[in-house]
């Protein structure tokens, strides 16, 4: 006999024939014309119905996890957005089935531990594309929920703002009472959370501990610490959680202090304020009280390397070559060992003898050979490969198409303040400069231009006028008026400004007070750029100003130097050295034209 639940195949396909003659009567009778609606926009996030097991179970001996969902859901970026702490040596497995999502565990879970999956935007719907962000799911291996938990803030130590692919976290140091130098380049970290965009973090469900707080610009995603390739921040104190009171089972409805303890690099406890807080009346026998924990504020930094090296190697042009160093050269030499076809090389080196410039009359060949020696006994031999150009065309004077010198200025639009010089860059060093082939107007006045180099490539030069406010200006410089080294010559170019007036430009005073005295302290005034504009330093209260300003929104920027050697140091974690301090104005200033702005600002570092 044939269960109720089924019919003959022949049933079905008879009614499915005349239900759809039925639906095609009635809608051809009642079908108005008109576009179908689609109905509002999902807006909603995907819910979570069931989870298996529940979401705060503990004794937790299987290795598969099923969350299941009010509609179907796909995920995105899982291996990045889908965060375990304590991290995993090996990733778990995310399959969907159905509306419901699989965790899989590859690897053994540690007995008597709280494990938290973070999904952050991962689970997202299949139709809108709707995220559930900040979900999480918790369980442990053990028979409680750890509830210990940090929190804080983590920006770049230079320039003062968050920085993605953050992590923040904590290594178990034991019953040492120092942080061991290499922790964090040996060992994986105990706990770990991704910092939100704007550098904040919350890092719960932790087991009491002696810990080292950090945080990591994590580059390959091993949760390592590689010095000089990425950003590292830490807490130079050790921080001791535990628990208010020896049990851990609690009574509800009872209040509690906040027992965390900070200890010094040197042993010294370090006070930390107690806060007081009451459990939820529904709190459950196998959950540890919540409390409100510790607050943090780091600072992220890139180690310098100390060893010197090649920085950056590359053929900027078919004939040209520039090689970075991470110091300054004592006395280089420089040869390229493929050079027969190449005849004469140039050798440039710019005032801080950490960069090689090199030029060839006649194109390099496809791979090149260079040597390079110091006085400190160093060699370095780079091979270089090619880089494609059209093909080269020297020009002569009167040869008005192929490859030439390449010029350019320092104007913005045709604006030059008043009080600034017109600045030339280019792509060569100039070897020969034909005054007779240019010509400078200011106003209604024609003058025979002056160039001044003004760096050590001769890539950079300055005309040599002291200009007036308000006034129209025109520089020619015609065809070959430059010749490079190589034998490149400029072709004609024309530069036309205005300088601007007084009414043009804005004022900047500004009143510093510092909770610092006696330590250097370096201002900096950037454009939108990031560009410092303005340096100023000082060791105690003092008011500054910074005049004749274009209008535009700026920044200002103060260092607390306490090395005094004039600029910012980053930090070093083997030594323990924290970057040194910088704060920024927040928020931008903007500068008006014919306004004269005060400001006050009390750094506290």
């Amino acid at each position: 006999m044939l269960n109720s639940r089924f019919r003959p195949a022949t049933s079905i396909h008879l009614l499915t024939g005349w239900s759809a003659l039925i639906v095609l009567l009635l809608t051809s009778g009642c079908a108005t014309k008109g576009m179908l609606g689609g109905g509002p926009k999902d807006s909603k996030a995907p819910v979570v119905l069931m989870e298996e097991p529940p979401h705060g179970s503990i004794y937790f001996k299987g290795d598969e996890i099923a969350i299941t969902f009010d509609e179907f859901v796909k995920l995105k970026d899982a291996s990045k957005n889908i965060l375990v702490s304590p991290p995993l040596k090996e990733q778990p497995d995310y399959k969907l089935r159905g509306k419901t999502l699989v965790i899989k565990f590859n690897e053994p879970l540690t007995d008597s531990t709280t494990y938290c999956v973070f999904f952050g935007d991962a689970i997202i719907d299949i139709t809108e594309g709707n995220a559930l962000s900040g979900y999480s799911y918790v369980f442990s291996t053990g028979p409680v929920i750890d509830s210990l938990n940090i929190s804080g803030t983590i920006k770049d130590a230079y320039t003062g703002l968050a920085v993605e692919n953050t992590f923040a976290g904590l290594y178990l140091l034991g019953d040492t009472l120092n942080v061991p130098d290499s922790i964090a380049m040996k060992q994986a970290p105990r706990y770990i959370t991704r910092c939100n965009k704007d550098g904040t973090f919350r890092l719960g469900y932790i087991a009491p501990g002696r810990y080292m707080v950090f945080a990591l610009n994590d580059q390959n995603g091993n949760y390592f610490y590689n010095p000089y390739s990425e950003a590292f921040a830490y807490v130079d104190s050790v921080v001791g959680l535990q628990y208010p009171v020896n049990d851990t089972i609690l009574d509800i409805n009872t209040a509690y202090t906040d027992t965390t303890k900070a200890i010094s690099l040197s042993g010294e406890a370090v006070s930390t304020p107690i806060d007081t807080i009451a459990l939820e009346a529904d709190t459950t026998v196998s959950v540890i009280p919540p409390y409100v924990g510790p607050d943090f504020h780091m600072w992220l930094f890139t180690e310098q390397d100390s060893i010197q090296r090649i920085t950056s190697k590359e053929r900027t042009e078919a004939d040209a070559i520039r090689i970075t160093y991470r110091y300054p050269l004592i006395k280089p030499r420089v040869s390229i060992l493929n050079s027969d076809s190449i005849g004469r090389v140039f050798t440039v080196f710019n005032a801080f003898s950490d960069t090689i410039y090199l030029w060839t009359p006649a194109p390099l060949c496809d791979t090149v050979h260079i040597n390079i020696t110091d006085d400190n006994g160093r060699c370095d031999t780079i091979k270089l490969l090619s880089k494609k150009h059209a093909s080269t065309v020297r020009r002569g004077r009167g040869v008005s198409q192929g490859e030439h010198l390449l010029i350019k200025s320092n104007l913005s639009g045709q604006r030059l303040p008043h009080f600034k010089k017109l600045m030339l860059l280019f792509n060569q060093p100039v070897a020969l400069i034909d005054t007779t082939r240019c010509s400078f107007v200011a106003g209604t006045d024609t003058l025979s231009p002056v160039f001044r180099q003004m760096d050590s490539t001769a890539m950079k030069f300055e005309l040599v006028y002291k200009f007036e406010q308000n006034k129209l200006h025109k520089l020619f410089t015609g065809d070959s008026t430059f010749k490079s080294i190589t034998g490149l010559y400029s072709i004609k170019s024309s530069f036309n400004f205005t300088t601007s007036t007084i009414e043009d430009l804005g004022l900047l005073r500004i009143k510093l007070t510092t909770n610092k005295p006696s330590v250097n302290h370096i201002l900096q005034w950037l454009d939108d750029k990031s560009r410092v504009l303005v340096t100023h330093s000082f060791t105690s209260d003092t008011t500054f100003t910074i005049a004749n300003q274009m209008p535009g929104k700026y920044t200002l920027k103060v260092i607390l130097d306490n090395n005094r050697n004039n600029r910012w140091d980053t930090g070093q974690y083997m030594k323990l050295i924290q970057p040194e301090a910088t704060r920024t104005k927040e928020p931008a200033i903007e500068i008006r034209a014919n306004w004269e702005l005060e400001e006050e600002w009390n750094l506290v570092f």
